[in-house]
């Protein structure tokens, strides 16, 4: 495993997520990549002068790149450096511009929060999980809403039978051997 995106709407919880995809990441020995997908305004084409328009959308990006470093940095241990992660910021749709970037970008691994709403469609994962989940080619690691980091204990893994799945099937292995003993190491097991 090289690379892993993290993608944050900034849920209640992100920081728990960022939590997991950090010590993920470490744990692999992967690259991290924060992303945030923000929305047209009105998701409209735009009728004035594009030279204004495309200048305001660079601005924005500026503005949302330093949210996520910022994010970042208050979401890390004490000794952390802005270069230990890759940043993204895009504009338009959540689920579409996260499929370009896996297709730009060749992650081994989305890790995103589970989220829910109202309504039916939502009700189980919401509509960006469940768009991905249907949708990415990228192994997804989906975690359930909560407050406070819980160790990770358990990995469930659902996938479609291909060559693919074999290489992940073999990075799980290899990863909860290292957690085993980092667990051996903290508790004396």
């Amino acid at each position: 495993m090289n690379k892993i995106l993290f993608l944050t709407a900034y849920s209640d919880y992100a920081a728990t997520v960022f939590t997991y995809a950090r010590n993920i990441a470490q744990l692999s020995g992967a690259r991290l990549t924060l992303a945030h997908v923000f929305p047209d305004p009105l998701n409209l084409p735009v009728l004035g002068n594009k030279r204004e328009d495309a200048e305001a959308k660079g601005k924005k990006i500026e503005e949302e790149l330093a949210r996520l470093k910022e994010f970042a940095r208050v979401n890390s241990a004490e000794n952390f450096e802005e270069s230990d992660y890759d940043y993204l910021a895009l504009q338009g749709d959540p689920v579409l511009e996260t499929l370009d970037m896996e297709q730009a970008h060749n992650f081994d691994l989305l890790i995103i929060g589970r989220t829910t709403k109202p309504g039916f469609k939502d009700m189980l994962f919401g509509s960006v999980a469940q768009n991905l989940i249907e949708r990415s080619v990228t192994n997804l690691l989906l975690v359930s809403p909560m407050q406070d980091y819980k160790a990770v204990q358990k990995l469930v893994y659902a996938f479609d039978i291909d060559q693919q799945a074999f290489e992940f099937m073999k990075w799980l292995m290899e990863f909860s051997d290292k957690l085993g003993r980092v667990g051996q190491e903290l508790w004396g097991l």
